[in-house]
């Protein structure tokens, strides 16, 4: 299953590394290392774009909840913005050190980061509800599955932790890992959740067993971005090698590899999004955010 993905259009207003994207509603948020935020929309088949706020710090994530714009950054403060006033802004020290990585249900935010910390915010008011002290180690990415009542959480010390709501139940913790875990996500079909580690390896996790079911080598650096899609049968990667990959699911073999999208050399690729079925986000280094189209063909 051949595939490309086909440039639909690049925004390069950040002038450092671009660490975080969201999207929601056709809608698209972006922080980086110039701790600058912007907003994106599509205007009359054109995006337009917009700087809505400069935080404290490099921005390292975002999020979108219905009203909501959420940041974070390296310095352990979360932002809120109103999606119709982005002037309101509420501003909390919520970790010691880096947050990397903000997520939601219908009743409450999640953060995690350098401190090895689960917080759990509400909204309005943006006040903290309840903290979970995970690990000694820094908490890279957290994912939901498919009915949104497991919440896996993986970090520096190689441990994928899965809880349960409503009470944050651990109902699964792994065996360390050698190498650090930097990324997750849930494959619902096989009910399996898919990880990604600091030496480049991609590992399946079924909750009956506390070691990966099956691994294997997708790149030769850090997997920041990952990413299921069900749609297309594809599970996508990317990198601290520079690089963006596709596998099919069904054999995990490569579909496509990217490494110089646009003709402009990537570092680090930071972050990839599935928009919808047809397009995909990456974010990186390179200080730019690149919106694709998946091409499929024969």
């Amino acid at each position: 299953m051949p595939l490309e993905l086909h440039s639909i259009d690049q925004f390069d207003f950040h002038q450092a590394p671009v660490y975080g994207v969201a999207a929601a509603n056709n809608h698209l948020y972006s922080v980086g290392g110039d701790r600058q935020v912007f907003h994106y929309w599509k205007e009359a088949d054109q995006y337009m774009a917009e700087r809505i706020a400069l935080l404290n710090h490099a921005g390292y994530c975002c999020h979108v909840h219905e009203k909501w714009i959420f940041a974070g950054d390296a310095q352990g403060y979360l932002y809120r913005f109103h999606f119709d006033d982005k002037e309101s802004v509420k501003v909390m020290k919520a970790h010691d050190g880096g947050i990397f990585k903000l997520t939601s249900d219908a009743e409450q935010l999640y953060s995690i980061g350098q401190d090895g910390k689960l917080n759990l915010w509400s909204f309005d008011p943006l006040e903290m509800k309840r903290t979970l002290w995970l690990s000694a180690e820094k908490l890279r990415d957290l994912c939901w599955n498919d009915s949104m009542n497991q919440l896996a959480v993986v970090g520096q010390d190689g441990i994928l932790r899965v809880l349960e709501l409503p009470m944050l139940n651990e109902i699964f913790t792994s065996l360390p890992m050698k190498d650090g875990l930097t990324s997750i996500a849930y494959w619902p079909e096989k009910k399996t959740w898919v990880s990604g580690n600091k030496q480049g390896q991609v590992q399946f996790w079924k909750q009956e067993q506390s070691s990966p079911i099956f691994d294997f080598q997708a790149h030769k650096g850090n997997i920041y971005g990952l990413s299921v899609d069900t749609e297309n049968q594809l599970i996508w990667t990317s990198s601290l090698d520079k690089s963006i990959k596709a596998w099919e699911m069904t054999s995990l073999a490569l579909a496509g590899k990217w490494d110089n999208l646009n003709q402009s050399p990537l570092r680090s690729v930071n972050q990839i999004l599935m928009v919808n079925p047809n397009i995909f986000i990456s974010a990186g280094d390179n200080k730019k955010i690149d919106v694709t189209k998946i091409c499929f063909f024969k």
